[in-house]
């Protein structure tokens, strides 16, 4: 596999956008900004929940782990349509919107919890502008790779994908490509883009390094000591306890010792949707919900498996159906935010992927 490939599916341009009609959003859990919903024609509802509910995820882990999202209005709009520059971009954003292109060849061949990470990458770097107050002058390998880092903080911590899985497929993408510019050489935007190798990897790898102390919220205060009126050096050293210098030097180290699998790891490999008869799983449910909470049930089929839950309120007998297909590990999810008609009481889940039947429930509360 071509790792320039792999990884350029999270190229972020700013690109032209003509302005279509808007729907409203789906209830989701209370958070800043105001979200509002452009969905284009021809997008599947498959991806018009993954976007939905990526952004979703990736409210409540701003809520629960960074500082409060500036209040402001951000528009995200999905697109069955191809970027129309020569970037190939499957996602961007530009602060007060959010642009996801399903019709990518990135963005189709990749596994449900890495659509999801997408999403929510780009609604941390809106984020990001809110935060810091301005147009930021921090280097790109720093803003670039603190969005991969928390987006897959936030889908690691959700267990849609492994901690571990993630971090040995960014070091098998460095490792397999040619060498690449040291991240002194990749402060600036167009040396950044411009670069021929995965790195977005080696921006994540230099972040997590990073943040091994401080975690998630040493990155959040880094953007927060720039709205503050901080240089960007003096954030960094704020935030991260040391000059930057310092960190290229030890990185640099740091690099030169990585470990990687022998192969990437398979939650990441590419993967299409294949509607066979496949066996499933499901991992146990949460006993309790509230209305506009979003739950997140996870299960384990056949590679690319294709599934279909269903859940029903036996109080208001609403209905809600929700398909999906497992990664290259066999891995699966549905992150489902509840809505308020289900109401309070019980509500019963059947799952299959073409074959037998997972069952449960769970108690919706006040």
């Amino acid at each position: 596999m071509n790792p320039r490939l792999w990884r350029a599916i999270l190229v972020v341009l700013c690109a032209a956008l003509l302005v279509q009609a808007t729907i409203p959003a789906m209830p989701v859990r209370a958070a800043e900004p105001k979200i509002t919903f452009s969905i284009g024609e021809g997008v599947s509802a498959e991806d018009e929940v993954i976007v939905r509910e990526g952004i979703a995820l990736g409210q409540a882990y701003i809520d629960e782990t960074l500082a409060p999202f500036p209040k402001s209005k951000i528009t995200v709009n999905v697109r069955h349509t191809r970027d129309t520059t020569s970037t190939g971009a499957v996602a961007f954003s530009a602060g007060s919107y959010i642009v996801v292109f399903t019709r990518e060849p990135g963005w189709k061949s990749i596994a449900p919890f890495d659509r999801v990470h997408v999403v929510v990458h780009e609604y941390i770097h809106s984020w990001q502008r809110a935060t810091a107050g301005r147009d930021s002058d921090a280097p790109l390998w720093l803003i670039e790779g603190s969005a991969e880092y928390l987006s897959f903080d936030a889908v690691a911590r959700d267990t849609l994908v492994r901690r571990q899985e993630v971090i040995d497929a960014q070091t098998w993408a460095v490792l397999n490509a040619p060498e690449m510019a040291t991240l002194e050489q990749l402060e600036d935007r167009d040396a950044y883009y411009g670069e021929t190798g995965p790195v977005y990897s080696l921006a994540f790898l230099a972040v997590t390094q990073l943040a091994r102390k401080g975690g998630p919220a040493a990155v959040s205060q880094f953007f927060e000591a720039m709205g503050d009126g901080d240089s960007w050096q003096e954030a960094f050293a704020t935030a991260f306890g040391q000059d930057v210098d310092s960190f290229y030097a030890s990185f640099e180290r740091a690099r030169a010792d990585l470990i990687a699998p022998r192969d990437m790891p398979d939650p990441f490999l590419p993967i299409h949707a294949v509607h066979t008869e496949s066996p499933l799983d499901l991992t146990p449910l949460p006993e309790t919900a509230s209305a506009g909470e979003q739950v997140t049930v996870i299960g384990e089929s056949d590679p690319g498996a294709t599934c279909t839950m269903r859940l029903r309120s036996t109080e208001s007998g609403e209905r809600l159906t929700r398909t999906t297909f497992a990664d290259g590990a066999g891995r699966l999810f549905w992150l489902v935010t509840i809505p308020p008609e289900f109401g309070l009481g019980t509500v019963r889940l059947s799952a299959n992927c073409g074959g037998e039947s997972a069952t449960g429930s769970f108690t919706v509360e006040p």
